[in-house]
Parts: C-alpha cells; structure tokens; sequence
C-alpha cells in the first residue's frame, strides 16, 4: 500500500504547493526527486537503474512553451534546435545537418571504419588525407579554381582533354594525338 505524506500545503487548486528544497520524493530510498531550490529546478534520479521518459512524441521546449528546442517521434526524427530552428536531425537513413558544421583548428572529420579518411584545417592549411587505398574523386568534369574561383589551376574534361594553367594561362593541354604545351606569351 502506498502513503501520500505532505511536508508542504495542498494548494487550493488541488496541487501540492512545496517550499524551496522541499522534495517530492518516489521510491522506497527517495531515488527519484523533483524540487526546486530557490534558484532552479530539478528531477533528480538517485537511485539505481535508468531513467526513462517514455511517450510516443517528446518535445523540451523553452519557458514559454512557444519553441522547440529537442524533440523526437516514436518510429520517427529525432532533431535538436537552435532558437527555434531544426539544427540536425536523424533520418531513415543516417543524419542530416541544417546550417554550417563548424570543428576546430586541428579537429578532423574522418570516415570509415579505421577513421582512414580525414578532412581538416590545422589553423594554417586545410588537408584531405587518404590513409589507405587510392583516393576517387568521382565526377563528370573537374577543376581546380583559386579561393576567389576567378583563376583555373586544372581542368579534368569527362572523356575530352586534362588542361594545366600557370598564372590562370593554359600552358599544357591534352588531345585525341598527344599533349600540347604552350610556351611563354
């Protein structure tokens, strides 16, 4: 049988008005426990086991109740928000980001299982490194453009020519016969 003792008032509402850091506390050891201090508040799991909130669809949302800021669908999107706005969120098939994915000076992005990929900037320089295998870059033209994508470097044309420049001036070119290589202009 269980017993209901009240340390604070039943408020007139028919809630339980408690003071500051009193405690409604459940369990035979008091190991779940909801209060506030006077300053924040809590719910506490003390006890041994887990913690579950279980339900179907749960959403935390700020004080006034009027933006998400975590929610989550039973069978469904989990995402997490930023001033109201869907930041990253899980899908069918992995996670999506909404917005920039910032990492630190030296911090790297690594994919596979031995993390044999990595994309990262050291604070001086930007590096892709490929630790094993041959590395792909798989599309139907490429180039290779300077940081104000006014200048070429290279060009890769799908079954046509390679092209190099020096300075944003073609100087080598290749063709059905062989390659050409522009001299000085």
């Amino acid at each position: 049988a269980s017993t209901l003792t009240v340390t604070g008032e039943i408020a007139a509402n028919g809630g339980i008005a408690l003071g500051d850091s009193d405690k409604a506390t459940f369990g035979a050891d008091d190991d779940l426990q909801i209060f506030h201090d006077g300053s924040h508040s809590y719910i506490k799991d003390v006890g041994t086991g887990n913690f579950y909130i279980t339900g179907s669809y749960l959403a935390f949302m700020n004080a006034a109740g009027d933006e998400y800021m975590l929610d989550g669908s039973e069978n469904g999107a989990a995402s997490l928000f930023y001033d109201g706005s869907n930041k990253l969120e899980t899908t069918s098939t992995g996670a999506k980001w909404h917005g920039w994915l910032i990492a630190d000076d030296s911090d790297q992005i690594r994919l596979g299982n031995g993390g044999d990929l990595k994309l990262y900037h050291n604070g001086s320089n930007s590096y892709i490194e490929n630790s094993t295998g041959w590395m792909q870059i798989r599309a139907d033209n490429t180039e290779l453009v300077n940081s104000a994508n006014d200048e070429y470097k290279a060009r890769f044309v799908n079954n046509g020519s390679v092209e190099l420049f020096y300075n944003g001036v073609k100087t080598f070119i290749t063709g059905a016969n062989g390659a050409v290589v522009y001299g000085p202009e």
